[in-house]
C-alpha cells in the first residue's frame, strides 16, 4: 500500500485507468442490445432536431441522446460504438474522483477512490450500455469538483463550469436534482454570515440562477412529462429491503437475494455507523463527509421515500450515487490502520469481482440471435411482426432485412413514451389485427419473448407455425403459414 501512495500519481491513475477499461471493454456485446438500448438505437440517428421533439414525448431530457447522435457519426453504430460512449465517461470518471478526494481528504483516500471508481462493477455494468447513466454520473462528479474548487477560490470561472455541468446535468437526466440538494446540504452546512460563506455567497446565487435559466426553455416539456408520468408508472412500490439492496448493487451487482431482509438492513446499518464513526474521529473534515455522503444518500433516501406516494425508485438511476458510494467508501477505508486497511482493500475488491463475475452471468440478452435467425432465412414478401413493444426496438436494431418490424398493439400507441418513435407512422408500423396481415410470401415471423403470450398462443385459425419455435435467451420467434382467410389449418410439409 506504501509503494501505491509513493508512486507518482500519473502512472498510478494511468495503469487504474488501463484497469478499468479493460473490465468495461471486456465482453461488453456479451448481451444485445435490450428495450432501452433498441430505443436509444433508432433515437439517436434522427437529427438533431428530431431528437429533441420525440424526447419530449419520452420520459428523459434529450442531452445523452445528442451526444450519442454525433459520437455515432464518427464511430458507428454497433452496439460496442455505441456503448463505448458511456465506457469512456465512466473512464473520465476515474481521475476525477481522484481530484476531488485529494482536495477533500488524502492522497491515499483518492488513490483509493480511483481504483474503486474503476473496478466497482455497479459502474462497470452502466459503462456497458448505451443509455445515459454512464454520462449523468460523470457530469455530476465533475459538478462536484467544480463547486469544491469555486468554494476555496471564490473565482467566477469555476462557478460559471459548475452552473453549466448542472444545467448539463439536468438535461441528461432529472434525477440531478438529487444532486443538486446534496450540493446544498453542504453549501448549508459551510454557511457563515461573518465569512460571506455557503448561502450567503452571492456567487453561489448567481450559479445557480445561471443553471436555472440554462434549463427553462426545456421546463414546459419536463413538466409535461412528469405529468404523464404521475398517470401511469410501471415501477412497483419499495420496501424494507429496497435501500440495502442498492448497497448490495454497488457492491457485487446483486440484491443480497440469498442473505435475509434483516440482515440485509443489518449491513446498510454498518455502513451509515462507519461514517458516524470518521465524523467523531475526523471533525476537521466533517464538511468532507456531509458532502461525500449527502452526494451517496440523498437522491436513493429521498426516491425511497417520495416512492410510497408515487413508485419511482429504479436502481440504474443511482449510478452517479454509486460513483459517490464508491469515493466515500475509500475515504472509510482510509481511516483504518494500515494493515487493516490493507484487508479491507482486498475484501472489497473480492466482493467487486463478485459483482463483475455476476455482470457477466446476468448478461444473456440474446436478441442478436434472433435477428441473425431472421436474416438468414427471410424471404422476400415475407411480413415481420414484434408480439410486443418490448422487444420491438431491440429486434428492429438486429433487423437487416429491409423488411420493416411491424407491432402488434391492439389500442394502438398514445404517442409518449417509447412510442414517441413510432406514432406518426401506424399504417407502417401498427397491426391492431393480426388476421388483417396478408404478406405477399404467405409467411409472418412473429417476434417475442419465450412463455405462453397472447401472439403464440392465440393466433388467427389459419395461420400454421412453420418449424419450431427458436428461442435465444428469453427472446423467441416463430415462422407461420398464413393460409386464405376463413380456410381452416393445414399441416405444412
Amino acid at each position: 500500500m506504501k509503494r501505491l501512495v509513493t508512486l507518482p500519481a500519473w502512472i498510478y491513475l494511468g495503469v487504474v485507468v488501463v484497469i478499468g477499461a479493460i473490465l468495461r471493454l471486456w465482453d461488453s456485446t456479451k448481451s444485445s442490445i435490450w428495450h432501452d438500448e433498441g430505443y436509444t438505437m433508432m433515437l439517436a440517428p434522427m437529427n438533431p432536431l428530431e431528437i429533441i421533439t420525440r424526447t419530449a414525448r419520452d420520459v428523459h431530457p434529450p442531452l445523452y441522446y445528442l451526444v450519442l447522435h454525433y459520437w455515432m457519426a464518427l464511430f458507428g453504430t454497433s452496439e460496442l460504438a455505441a456503448r463505448s460512449l458511456s465506457t469512456v465517461f465512466t473512464l473520465v470518471a476515474i481521475p476525477i474522483a481522484y481530484l476531488l478526494i485529494r482536495k477533500l481528504w488524502t492522497e491515499s483516500a483518492a488513490r483509493l477512490a480511483a481504483l474503486f471508481v474503476a473496478t466497482g462493477p455497479f459502474l462497470i455494468r452502466y459503462s456497458q450500455e448505451a443509455r445515459m447513466y454512464g454520462m449523468l454520473a460523470c457530469i455530476v462528479l465533475v459538478a462536484t469538483y467544480a463547486l469544491v474548487k469555486a468554494v476555496e477560490t471564490n473565482r467566477w470561472v469555476w462557478w460559471a463550469g459548475y452552473a453549466l455541468l448542472i444545467a448539463a446535468g439536468l438535461y441528461t437526466h432529472y434525477y440531478t436534482i438529487f444532486v443538486i440538494i446534496a450540493h446544498w446540504i453542504y453549501m448549508l452546512a459551510q454557511t457563515s454570515r461573518t465569512k460571506h460563506a455557503g448561502l450567503w455567497n452571492f456567487r453561489w446565487w448567481a450559479a445557480n440562477v445561471l443553471a436555472l435559466l440554462l434549463f427553462l426553455p426545456w421546463v414546459p416539456s419536463a413538466v409535461a412529462q412528469f405529468t404523464r408520468v404521475q398517470a401511469s408508472f410501471w415501477i412497483p412500490r419499495p420496501n424494507a429491503g429496497t435501500l440495502p439492496e442498492t448497497l448490495f448493487q454497488f457492491l457485487t451487482y446483486g440484491s443480497g437475494g440469498n442473505i435475509s431482509v434483516p440482515w440485509r438492513i443489518a449491513a446498510g446499518l454498518v455502513f451509515i455507523g462507519a461514517i458516524v464513526a470518521a465524523w467523531v474521529a475526523v471533525p476537521k473534515r466533517r464538511l468532507a463527509l456531509v458532502l461525500l455522503s449527502a452526494f451517496c444518500l440523498t437522491g436513493p433516501v429521498l426516491v425511497f421515500l417520495l416512492s410510497f406516494q408515487r413508485p419511482i425508485y429504479v436502481d440504474r438511476y443511482f449510478v452517479f450515487a454509486g460513483v459517490a458510494f464508491y469515493c466515500l467508501l475509500a475515504v472509510l477505508v482510509s481511516l483504518l490502520p494500515r494493515k487493516t486497511m490493507v484487508v479491507a482493500t482486498l475484501a472489497i475488491l473480492a466482493l467487486f469481482g463478485i459483482g463483475i463475475y455476476n455482470i457477466h452471468k446476468g448478461a444473456n440478452h440474446q436478441m442478436a440471435a434472433i435477428g441473425a435467425y431472421v436474416n438468414a432465412h427471410y424471404q422476400p414478401g415475407d411480413e415481420i411482426l414484434s408480439g410486443e413493444l418490448y422487444t420491438f426496438f431491440d429486434f428492429s436494431y438486429y433487423n437487416h432485412t429491409g423488411e420493416q418490424t411491424r407491432l402488434w398493439s391492439k389500442n394502438g400507441v398514445n404517442g409518449y413514451g417509447e412510442s414517441s418513435l413510432i406514432y406518426d407512422r401506424p399504417n407502417e408500423v401498427i397491426v391492431h389485427n393480426l388476421a388483417d396481415l396478408h404478406p405477399e410470401s404467405g409467411r409472418v415471423w412473429v417476434v417475442g419473448k419465450i412463455g405462453q403470450k397472447d401472439y403464440y398462443t392465440k393466433i388467427p385459425a389459419n395461420w400454421v407455425p412453420i418449424g419450431p419455435k427458436i428461442t435465444a435467451g428469453q427472446s423467441a420467434v416463430q415462422e407461420y403459414q398464413v393460409g386464405p382467410r376463413g380456410s381452416s389449418p393445414v399441416a405444412v410439409q
